[in-house]
């Protein structure tokens, strides 16, 4: 709470001081809706969520600091305020493709890997969230990176070329590249527990 209420401040403040406000939106992990009421009240206009891992059980595990924070079911709340709020394709979602064929009881295949992560992107953009991936990478310092055997478990190109078709094919089912805020990916980037 006084963590969030600090960030708020401090985007308060670097919203009230720029005359670029059409520029700017927050990257960060989900919060309650009276948050997001505050950013919109200062004027910004998109906001994006860093959740990484669609697979629920897989979530916990892989990020355990975002589970203790707000659990997978109040991410997915999370997602539905700020449509509601900030509107369709003015909400964005991060998936890092990949990372659930690194825990040992993970997804066994690429294959299962990615089809797990479609369906949390058809989920997001259905819902007016635009969702990006980024690739697994094993950088140093990230729990999965000291053991030598997770670089076998990275997934194929085939995964992201897949992932990204079915993306596209998404976004034109339920028509969100029409609605795309084009600055959404400009923003406040805020890390935090």
């Amino acid at each position: 709470e006084k963590q969030a209420n600090m960030f708020l401040k401090f985007t308060e403040n670097i919203a009230n001081a720029s005359s670029h406000l059409r520029d700017l939106g927050v990257h960060g992990e989900a919060m309650d809706r009276k948050y997001m009421e505050r950013l919109k009240d200062v004027g910004l206009i998109s906001i994006v969520f860093h959740i990484e891992v669609w697979d629920p059980k897989l979530f916990v595990e892989i990020c355990p600091g975002k589970a203790k924070a707000m659990s997978y079911e109040g991410w997915l709340e999370a997602f539905q305020n700020a449509v509601d709020l900030f509107g369709a394709g003015y909400v964005g979602a991060v998936l890092v493709g990949g990372v659930t064929l690194m825990p040992e009881n993970g997804h066994k295949t690429w294959q299962e890997a990615r089809d797990s992560m479609v369906e949390g992107v058809r989920w997001l953009i259905k819902n007016g969230v635009q969702p990006t991936f980024t690739h697994m990478q094993l950088r140093p310092g990230s729990i999965y990176s000291p053991d030598k055997s997770n670089r076998e478990k990275l997934p194929p190109t085939e995964f992201y070329l897949e992932a990204s078709q079915r993306h596209h094919e998404a976004m034109t089912e339920y028509g969100l590249y029409q609605k795309l805020d084009k600055f959404m990916r400009c923003g406040l980037w805020h890390e935090g527990g």
